[in-house]
C-alpha cells in the first residue's frame, strides 16, 4: 500500500488535473485510485482509476519478494499503463476556451468561460518508473485513448467524442516498510 501525486494534461477539452492516489499493489500489478482537481479552476472534479502491469525492469529488493533470485538490474522500470477518469461539470481549459471563442464568435455568441462539462476518459499507454532514495519512484506516462463529453453543448466545435493524447509525470511513494532480505 503506498501513496502519490501526479499531474496529466490531454487534449480533451479540459487541460490539466492534479491527481492524489492511493496505490495498492501485488507482484507485477498495482491500482490507483484518487481524486482529481482540475488546473484551472483548482477544484476536486472528479476521480482516475488506472492500472498498471511491469513488462520490465524491478529491482532486486521487489524481485526477492516474488521469489526470483537477487540480481542487480536496477531501479528503472518499464510498465504497460491503462486509466479511466470522470471529470464532472468542470470549466473548458483555458487554451480551448481561447480556440472555441474564435472559431464560434461569428454563429455563437456565448462565454465559454462559463460552460461546464462532464467528461469519461481512458487511455492506454506505456509509463516509465525510476526509484531513488529506496521509497520514491519518480513516475513518467504517455498514453492514447478516448474522451467523452456526457453533456455536450451544441455548436461547440472540439468533437463530442474523439481521440486524445496524454501525457503526465509524478511522485509514488509505494510503501513505507522496507522488506528484509531473505539469506
Amino acid at each position: 500500500m503506498g501513496f502519490g501525486f501526479d499531474i496529466n494534461l490531454s487534449n480533451n477539452g479540459h487541460g490539466g488535473f492534479y491527481g492524489a492516489h492511493l496505490t495498492m499493489s501485488k507482484g507485477r500489478n498495482s491500482f490507483r485510485l484518487g481524486p482529481c482537481m482540475h488546473k484551472r479552476s483548482m477544484q476536486l472534479t472528479g476521480g482516475r482509476l488506472s492500472y498498471s502491469y511491469i513488462l520490465a525492469g524491478m529491482d532486486g529488493e521487489e524481485q526477492l519478494g516474488m521469489g526470483f533470485p537477487e540480481s542487480n538490474n536496477g531501479s528503472c522500470r518499464i510498465s504497460l499503463f491503462s486509466y479511466v477518469q470522470y471529470i464532472n461539470n468542470t470549466q473548458l481549459g483555458y487554451q480551448r476556451v481561447k480556440e472555441e471563442t474564435s472559431l464560434t464568435q461569428d454563429s455563437i455568441p456565448r462565454n465559454w468561460n462559463d460552460v461546464k462539462l462532464s467528461t469519461l476518459e481512458g487511455a492506454i499507454g506505456a509509463e516509465i518508473d525510476l526509484k531513488f532514495l529506496n521509497y520514491i519512484q519518480w513516475r513518467s506516462f504517455v498514453g492514447i485513448g478516448l474522451y467523452s463529453y456526457l453533456n455536450p453543448i451544441q455548436g461547440m466545435y472540439q468533437e463530442t467524442t474523439g481521440l486524445m493524447f496524454m501525457v503526465g509525470t509524478g511522485i509514488d511513494i509505494p510503501s513505507f516498510k522496507k522488506r528484509k532480505k531473505i539469506r
